[in-house]
């Protein structure tokens, strides 16, 4: 079975539904992908795909809550479930971020790796922003500050 197929169009259909008013049929939807994406990322090895999985993931969520609206009791539309996820994801606070960005082509590939991570989740993350939907506890306005500083 390709579950990443299977994935790509539950999530293709739940947008469709949604986008055509269709919100209880399109929450199914994006909750099934959403339990796709979420096996796909448990049965990895590579941390690549496993980000990957989660960033595919967080990324319904943000269109559930563009369309449908937050609601912090329902998971699905939670601001701050993404901003725990976030957090979770990050192994450094954003000063030490700052400072190996400063010098990211003296880094090892490890490292550089894990900061264009951050590039690529925050990139995820600013389709929220301008809705002012996250709280100033995670210091969002900061990461999105050092965003294009990343490689």
């Amino acid at each position: 079975m390709n579950w990443l197929a299977l994935s790509d169009q539950c999530s293709s259909k739940a947008k469709d539904l949604l986008e055509a008013g269709e919100f209880k049929d399109g929450k199914q939807w994006i909750l099934t992908s959403i339990a796709l994406y979420d096996f796909l990322s448990s049965q990895s090895l590579n941390e690549n795909s496993i980000i990957d999985y989660e960033i595919a993931a967080i990324r319904l969520r943000i269109t559930a809550i563009n369309i449908l609206g937050v609601n912090q009791d329902d998971e699905l539309c939670s601001v701050r479930y993404i901003e725990r996820w976030f957090q979770q994801r990050n192994k450094y606070p954003i000063n030490v971020v700052v400072e190996k960005a400063s010098n990211w082509t003296l880094l090892p590939k490890e490292e550089i790796l894990y900061l264009r991570r951050i590039k690529n989740i925050l990139s995820a993350l600013e389709l929220l922003n301008d809705l002012n939907y996250y709280s100033n506890e995670m210091e969002i306005e900061a990461w999105f500050d050092i965003k294009e500083k990343l490689p």
